[in-house]
């Protein structure tokens, strides 16, 4: 298992003066699967944009295996929700995993015979291979998500940011994103996963991050995830949904 950590320390980011996430500190090992568990507004996306670098910190450092956030772009995949996708956009399945090649490229080298190699093994890790050619507005939700997983898995990152993956699948699907991210945790990635069904966490991850835009736990989840910590985590929200 790799001994590689992502470490955020201190970490601030704010939106007109208001802090989203405030004076964070974790230290997360790849070879695990971690969910990211809070309410709306508790600050789980803006951990993940701020992770891969989209949006500013305000203070505080993230460093990969001691490398400074800056030096490490091609290690971290962000994998947003797939709301905010434009489906419509003409491109196939392979066309869409082989963008994940061109961080790799620079502005020197093109896309070559190992590039492609790259895209047809992750179009194989992620059963996609028989929808290669098929354009992504005529993919199901689940075959979306698959498609995400596989741009990263052609970008060679370690560490897979995912907001909200599982969302709207259905059962069978969920069940295929899940051994899939079983599969690359075998492989020694990380993979922070904002997640809101409470109900599956202990069937889906190894650790938990719960936060409510300061840290609350961060953990095993046979030991973290309590109905303690589920009710410090959720507090804010139920206090503000039963105040008058």
């Amino acid at each position: 298992m790799s001994n590689h950590r992502l470490s955020i320390r201190d970490v601030t980011v704010s939106y007109d003066h208001v802090p989203a996430i405030q004076n964070l500190n974790l230290e997360l090992r790849c070879g695990c699967c971690m969910g990211l568990l809070g309410p709306n507004g508790a600050g789980k996306s803006t951990l993940l944009k701020a992770i891969a670098g989209l949006v500013a910190i305000q203070s505080g450092s993230i460093s990969y295996h001691g490398h400074a956030r800056s030096h490490i772009a091609q290690s971290i995949a962000y994998l947003p929700q797939r709301g905010v996708i434009d489906w419509d956009f003409p491109i196939t399945v392979r066309g869409m995993v082989a963008m994940g090649r061109f961080s790799s490229l620079g502005g020197w080298r093109s896309f070559g015979k190992a590039d492609a190699a790259v895209v047809n093994e992750s179009l194989e890790v992620t059963r996609l291979d028989a929808l290669a050619e098929r354009q992504i507005n005529a993919l199901s939700g689940g075959q979306q998500q698959r498609t995400f997983l596989a741009r990263a898995y052609a970008q060679q990152a370690q560490v897979w940011l995912l907001d909200e993956p599982f969302t709207g699948l259905d059962t069978n699907s969920q069940n295929d994103l899940r051994d899939i991210l079983r599969a690359m945790v075998a492989q020694g990635k990380l993979l922070l996963v904002s997640h809101h069904d409470l109900k599956t966490v202990p069937e889906l991850f190894d650790e938990v991050v719960m936060l409510n835009r300061e840290l609350v736990a961060c953990g095993e989840v046979s030991s973290t995830f309590t109905s303690e910590n589920i009710a410090q985590t959720y507090a804010r929200t139920m206090q503000a949904v039963l105040l008058p």
